[in-house]
């Protein structure tokens, strides 16, 4: 719905008041179930370097946590190796053979 909100304003479906608690109420569950979220991604399975996007740092540290990492993934190419993650997700996109 909000994504769409605009469109509910333009055929008076939505009050501009009753957009406001659309919106409200959106950032009200997300403060609700962010402390959760962890949990939550984790149910998925998926691998932390394959999450390990810096910019979802949830102490909002994203440039100090990104540099970091840079800092960190610098030391495989730095000593002639791949980080860990290269074989399975990096290699396959390089190796495909053109149409």
């Amino acid at each position: 719905m909000e994504r769409d909100i605009g469109f509910f304003r333009e055929q008076d479906y939505l009050s501009a008041e009753q957009a406001k608690y659309v919106r409200r109420g959106i950032m009200e569950l997300c403060t609700q179930i962010r402390r959760h979220a962890v949990v939550m991604v984790d149910a998925f399975n998926i691998p932390d370097y394959v999450l390990g996007s810096q910019l979802a740092s949830y102490d909002g540290n994203v440039y100090q946590k990104y540099f970091e990492e840079v800092k960190r993934q610098d030391q495989y190419f730095n000593q002639g190796q791949a980080p860990p993650y290269w074989e399975q997700l990096i290699k396959p996109l390089i190796n495909v053979s053109k149409l």
